[in-house]
């Protein structure tokens, strides 16, 4: 793909922490395709060190949103690194759903007294995350230790680099996403073309 999409959600990496999912992959055991979804919170550290009380709310207040938003869409914790949320879904709708219903809340959310970003005036709200999303073949291992899944491969690079491609607040998917779920007609309002020559 030579493209990745973007939508405006105010228009329309150690070891797992574990949501009360079960322990199975959606559909996937040895190898075989997923759409992943990436998340991560913008300036974090700045965050934590400007009030780490009132961002130790917000993190329990922002991971029960986006546990929320997977489970109602079909998605799979796969891990959490820092306060980052990698998830994987049998579909693309199902994930592109995931991101859509996420950043509403997300924006949405009344963030607790005392949450500030010094030097990042910039028009987003106090707390906001960066989602990306690709779809492709995969290898599965369950983690012996844990039992849950976990996903390698170029796929999941992908899905990682497109999350950090994406401006905070959005959603920010590959053209392999946008092509699966039957083209940008199929997606919410908002979505904008950036260019893709940095998720190689």
């Amino acid at each position: 793909p030579d493209d990745v999409f973007a939508t405006d959600s105010k228009a329309s990496c150690a070891s797992p922490n574990l949501s009360p999912m079960a322990t199975t992959a959606p559909g996937v055991r040895d190898s075989g395709w997923v759409a992943l979804a990436f998340t991560d919170i913008r300036s974090s550290t700045a965050l934590w060190d400007a009030n780490p009380y009132a961002m130790h709310i917000a993190l329990d207040m922002h991971s029960e949103t986006v546990r929320t938003a997977l489970a109602e869409n079909g998605g799979y914790e796969v891990k959490t690194i820092g306060d980052a949320f990698m998830i994987a879904f049998p579909t693309s709708m199902q994930a592109v759903s995931f991101g859509g219903a996420a950043q509403t809340n997300l924006v949405a959310t009344q963030w607790p007294d005392g949450l500030t970003r010094p030097n990042l005036d910039d028009g987003f709200g106090l707390l906001t995350v960066r989602m990306g999303i690709h779809c492709g073949e995969v290898t599965a291992q369950r983690n012996t230790l844990t039992g849950r899944f976990d996903y390698f491969g170029p796929t999941v690079n992908r899905a990682s680099r497109v999350e950090c491609f994406g401006a905070p607040g959005a959603v920010t998917v590959t053209a392999d996403v946008l092509e699966d779920v039957g083209g940008d007609a199929a997606l919410e309002e908002g979505f904008t073309m950036v260019p893709y020559a940095d998720v190689r």
